[in-house]
């Protein structure tokens, strides 16, 4: 292979990395979806100004119920969707440097140590979440969207806010295509 034909093939890669990247962003949208349609489903049930402290808790904890089934059911998908790329990219980057260095066969690892590095490794990222496994971060990004979304709740009913209110606060408004809530900041 030439070397103009390892760069086309290197910037094909890249390109699909991009449009996998993009297509990932939206795959979340489904999840976010159904967490807007239970709160909303949840909220039509009465003024929540006028809930207890106990039915609150009670509502709280229903919600949070929903909130982890989604988002482990979101990381599950996740997971399994970069296993697979791991395994893809291994056999590219190997075909990639056999052709580019001559007399040399690289060898692809096997499937449970593509699935070791991806899930075991820490990844490579700046700043907060510096050192942690793949596991770790997407614990920690579901526990604080969790925390965001009941936060947003609890602070309407403290605040005595309508569920309309409260909604809006979770979902965000139709004039900015849901970006201003809690749910359109994920």
């Amino acid at each position: 292979m030439s070397e103009q034909d390892l760069y086309d093939a290197s910037i094909r890669n890249q390109v699909h990395l991009e449009r996998l990247k993009a297509q990932s962003t939206k795959d979340i949208i489904p999840f976010l979806k159904s967490i807007s349609d239970y709160i909303v489903r949840r909220l039509s049930y009465g003024d929540i100004s006028d809930y207890s402290q106990s039915r609150l808790t009670k509502l709280l904890k229903a919600i949070d119920d929903v909130l982890v089934k989604e988002f482990s059911a979101y990381s599950a998908d996740v997971k399994i969707t970069l296993k697979q790329l791991s395994k893809i990219e291994a056999a590219f980057e190997a075909a990639s440097l056999t052709n580019a260095i001559d007399g040399f066969e690289a060898v692809i690892p096997s499937a449970a140590q593509v699935t070791a590095a991806v899930t075991a490794t820490p990844l490579s990222i700046r700043g907060p979440g510096a050192g942690l496994t793949l596991k770790q971060t997407m614990d920690n990004f579901t526990a604080t969207q969790r925390k965001y979304i009941l936060g947003a709740i609890k602070q309407g009913a403290f605040e005595g806010q309508t569920n309309s209110q409260i909604i809006k606060n979770v979902r965000g408004t139709a004039a900015r295509q849901h970006k201003d809530g809690v749910l359109g900041l994920i």
